[in-house]
């Protein structure tokens, strides 16, 4: 399995380095915007006052005025292209298996002597380990430049780590989907469009719910609600979304063992 594992990981190389610079290129541009903003604190606040409902929506639970730098940078782990990236890497990885099997090659990734479960566990910590390294990067980036630009309310170290985990797990929860789905889907391209449209959905879902009062009960279902990554940086815990995260990602990879051993290939 180390010889599986290690050519999945060097077929991610290139990928990786990609996606990298891309995002210290995105954390640059969120915080010196942030602190080019912050120059005049009243253009800021009047900005964000005036579309709060919608900011709340956007950056999700934990908005909050008061906590402005933390509100702020949390538009960067919640900005629709950074959540394109991170997922359709993770996606890509997951429905990829599907496509393998869907074009003939899978015969010969599955005619190893492992079993379908070590061989489906092996492609999911691949990804699993590509997208720590992402959200790494991520973290890592937006804390460096928020000290190098020296902002003042910079969320602290404990908090940066807090955001995380909290990123990685929501990507490996919906990658854990997208393995199930791949296992279950007849071909590759089903595999992609029954992922895709079912994240979609629940991001629709939750952008609508947290705007109108009448759809506020599907918030707890939607999977986006629980992405509390400005309450992380602003200090507050987040056990329980992380709990409800690594469970579902949990059941998801069973789900994905289960249907694999179940379908001919």
């Amino acid at each position: 399995m180390k010889h599986l594992f290690r050519l999945r990981m060097d077929e991610q190389k290139i990928t990786l380095l990609a996606f990298s610079g891309g995002i210290i290129m995105f954390s640059m541009i969120m915080v010196w915007s942030y602190e080019a903003f912050t120059q005049d604190s009243d253009f800021l606040l009047q900005m964000f006052s005036g579309f709060e409902e919608l900011m709340r929506a956007f950056v999700g639970v934990g908005f909050s005025l008061e906590e402005l730098a933390a509100s702020y940078l949390g538009m960067g782990w919640r900005h629709p292209l950074i959540l394109f990236l991170f997922l359709s890497f993770g996606i890509s990885r997951g429905v990829g298996l599907a496509g393998e099997i869907d074009r003939g090659t899978g015969d010969l990734l599955f005619s190893l002597p492992y079993s379908r479960r070590r061989i489906i566990a092996t492609e999911f910590l691949t990804t699993v380990l590509s997208l720590f390294l992402l959200n790494l990067v991520l973290a890592a980036s937006i804390y460096a430049f928020s000290r190098g630009f020296q902002l003042e309310d910079t969320p602290g170290t404990v908090d940066f780590l807090r955001a995380l985990f909290l990123s990685f797990s929501l990507h490996i929860m919906f990658t854990a989907l997208s393995f199930a789905v791949a296992a279950s889907a007849r071909t590759g391209g089903q595999a992609v469009g029954r992922a895709v449209g079912i994240v979609a959905v629940f991001y629709l879902m939750d952008f609508l719910a947290s705007l109108q009062p009448q759809l506020e009960f599907l918030e707890p279902f939607t999977l986006f609600h629980q992405y509390r990554v400005t309450d992380a940086l602003a200090g507050n815990a987040v056990w329980g979304e992380l709990g409800l995260y690594t469970f579902l990602t949990l059941i998801f990879l069973l789900a994905s063992f289960f249907f694999m051993q179940k379908r001919d290939l």
